[in-house]
């Protein structure tokens, strides 16, 4: 999908000469940016969004995030969702987050599919 976002502070730009830009992103309905996960990097996943969420960590069953949010209400992705971020989210934490990171990660998701 497209994605309008601001160029981030990483790639060396002054804030005066920031502009949006559009790129090609593969962000999963739950906000996940896959490009950036480590599953993606090293070719363990597409995204949920390729695999119609049935992905490798949910042993060839369907993501209960994407079972709920596409194929039970047929959103467009959780922001749709009033209840974001709901239980579902907080009981599919990728073990490497601590509770700091787990928290920021989810504001960070819910960031990015408002911004969508």
């Amino acid at each position: 999908m497209k994605v309008e976002r601001y160029i981030s502070d990483k790639d060396g730009i002054p804030e005066s000469d920031k502009k949006f830009i559009k790129e090609e992103a593969n962000i999963s309905i739950c906000g996940s940016d896959c490009p950036k996960c480590y599953c993606f990097e090293s070719k363990m996943c597409n995204g949920c969004n390729e695999h119609k969420g049935v992905v490798f960590h949910c042993n060839k069953k369907e993501c209960s995030i994407y079972n709920c949010c596409v194929s039970k209400n047929g959103f467009k992705n959780c922001s749709e969702c009033r209840e974001i971020p709901c239980e579902i989210w907080k009981k599919t934490r990728d073990p490497k987050f601590s509770d700091e990171e787990f928290a920021k990660n989810i504001k960070e998701r819910i960031v990015m599919l408002k911004s969508l």
